[in-house]
């Protein structure tokens, strides 16, 4: 944690720039960037990382294909300056941070805004859904060679980025709304977050604001 917070102070570069995203290139950023991933053993590696916008896992280049991270073995991430953290599998943004956790940006793709959803009668049909999911063309995916990727990045169908705050305590990541976070507490407690949020009149959509949660957040999540 001390070491993370060390990284985090000296200051958080943005990378986000006016990019289109597309279901051929659905990555974070629109080239593969210089970074380290830093493991939990202790070693590290320095590659060309991007994050796919499907579940938000890390991918590399190994020569012109396209790898995944092994899940569960990263400690941190850094792209140019900007550090991350894989929390279940997913590579989330930290933000600001506090001894007690940190506020972070979560980026995924709104894959499910391309598929109609609608089952018979209009009744929803999850099982339609993961059919349409599976039959989409992905780029990451469905194709994992790098050169092929970027000759036909601006193809494919355009795809809209939805983006997350999340508060990271102890490990775990909760989505940073009212709700969310009320489910985590005792009875008793609720109204005492209750009282906080009066006092503090938390933005939920303003990450400056919710690093002031973090001073009540942090003693009221599970061990």
């Amino acid at each position: 944690m001390k070491r993370l917070l060390f990284f985090l102070c000296l200051g958080i570069s943005c990378l986000v720039s006016a990019q289109e995203y597309t279901t051929n290139w659905p990555y974070l950023f629109s080239e593969f960037q210089p970074g380290t991933v830093f493991y939990k053993d202790g070693g590290k590696s320095a590659l060309q990382l991007n994050i796919h916008l499907l579940k938000s896992h890390l991918h590399f280049l190994k020569g012109e294909q396209i790898m995944e991270a092994e899940p569960g073995k990263i400690d941190r991430v850094e792209i140019n300056g900007v550090n991350y953290l894989e929390i279940d599998g997913r590579i989330i943004r930290l933000l600001k941070a506090k001894k007690g956790g940190f506020v972070g940006e979560l980026v995924l793709g709104d894959f499910e805004s391309l598929l109609d959803n609608s089952g018979a009668y209009g009744a929803s049909s999850n099982t339609q859904s993961v059919q349409k999911m599976s039959s989409l063309e992905i780029g990451g995916i469905s194709n994992m060679n790098h050169m092929f990727l970027k000759e036909s990045k601006d193809g494919g169908k355009a795809l809209s980025a939805i983006r997350e705050y999340v508060l990271i305590v102890k490990g775990e990541c909760y989505p940073a709304s009212k709700k969310d976070i009320e489910k985590k507490l005792s009875t008793e407690r609720q109204q005492a977050f209750k009282n906080f949020l009066k006092k503090h009149k938390i933005k939920w959509k303003n990450p400056d604001s919710l690093y002031e949660l973090l001073d009540f957040f942090k003693d009221e999540m599970p061990q």
